[in-house]
């Protein structure tokens, strides 16, 4: 059964748009390519950048780590969400890291 993650990060300040781009693009590459990896995908809700990663264990997801505050979800599925899942999903399941 895959292993869902779901992030959700806001910026604190426009000023931090170029780091944070920076970080994310190369973050999701990291993400890609990943041993274990079955799908990446990122997209901004209502001014939240939500990523939503698929993999093939936990161990997988857990082997990469990210530097970033907002809120974090992991969990086993059948049925991988879609985007358009990602943000009723998160805000109530989501534990703040």
């Amino acid at each position: 059964m895959p292993d869902v993650s779901i992030t959700g990060l806001r910026l604190k300040s426009v000023l931090q748009g170029p780091v944070f781009w920076w970080h994310a693009i190369w973050s999701m590459g990291q993400a890609r390519a990943a041993p274990g990896n079955i799908s990446a995908r990122a997209r901004t809700i209502n001014g939240t950048h939500h990523t939503l990663t698929v993999w093939d264990s936990e161990a997988a997801m857990r082997a990469l780590h990210g530097t970033s505050t907002g809120k974090t979800l992991g969990y086993h599925t059948a049925t991988p969400p879609g985007c358009e899942d990602v943000h009723q999903i998160w805000p109530d399941r989501g534990r703040t890291v």
